[in-house]
Formats: structure tokens, C-alpha cells, sequence
């Protein structure tokens, strides 16, 4: 494990952008510029509660010029990715990866929402601690 991580779990969270990405020429890079723009938006909504930092699979076209993959590697590769995450946020749109994505969120007991008026409620309830007892007088919760 690495000790001096930047990453803090207890102050920041992951959010997955899940979207089209399929096409060719002006459509593909339409549907990269889409989830850029969804980024952010989602980072600009960071309060001094809570930083978010976003995660783009989008951004793998780039990659994928120089380094063509078959296309089960890209989605496997991002299934992993998507793992780390604490959200992910569904981008309307037809997709098949973004679905399977979707159905691999839901396994793992990850959140998905797909308006971005979902996002600080589904933060604020990852954020959320049980009360200890020193909050609650010594008394159990139900």
C-alpha cells in the first residue's frame, strides 16, 4: 500500500464518466469533447466539503491511434478503472460499453446517476459517517 498516497478517501471522490464514444472522424471526436465538457462540469461542482476529480475512458481514442487495441481491451481496461471509483455518472447517449459499464458499477455496489443534480446527494451520502457513540450520548442508533 502506498503510504503517502495523494488521493483522500475521506475528503475526495472518483467519478467515472460513462458515454458514447463510438463513430468516426467529427462524430467520434464530438463524443470525446461531450464527456470533457461533462468533466467539467462535474469537477466544477468541488466544495471545500468535498473535492471531485473525474475519471474520462474517452480519452483512451487518443491512445488507441498510436496503439491500436482490440476493443474488449479498452473495456476491460476500463472496468478496472471504473473499480476504483466512488460514482459514476451515465451520459446520455446510446452505448453499449457505457452500459456494460453501468452493470459493472451496479455489481460492485457502485453508485450511477445520470443527471448531473444526482451528484452531490449520492457524495454527500459516500461522505456520510455512522455517529459514534461520543455523538450520540453513549446511545445505539437504530
Amino acid at each position: 500500500m502506498i503510504t503517502n498516497a495523494p488521493y483522500d478517501e475521506a475528503t475526495e471522490a472518483l467519478v467515472y464518466i460513462a458515454g458514447p464514444l463510438s463513430g468516426d472522424g467529427e462524430a467520434l471526436l464530438d463524443n470525446v469533447r461531450e464527456a470533457l465538457m461533462a468533466s467539467a462540469d462535474i469537477q466544477s461542482l468541488s466544495s471545500p466539503e468535498f473535492s471531485i476529480f473525474t475519471l474520462v475512458p474517452h480519452l483512451c481514442v487518443f491512445e488507441h491511434i498510436l496503439h491500436p487495441r482490440p476493443r474488449k481491451t479498452w473495456i476491460r481496461q476500463s472496468l478496472v478503472i471504473l473499480s476504483k471509483c466512488d460514482l459514476v455518472f451515465r451520459m446520455s447517449g446510446v452505448s453499449a460499453g457505457a452500459d456494460t459499464g453501468v452493470e459493472f458499477a451496479h455489481e460492485c455496489g457502485i453508485p450511477v446517476c445520470y443527471r448531473m443534480t444526482e451528484i452531490i446527494p449520492l457524495l454527500r451520502k459516500r461522505f456520510e459517517t455512522p455517529l459514534s457513540k461520543e455523538d450520540t450520548n453513549g446511545e445505539e442508533q437504530i
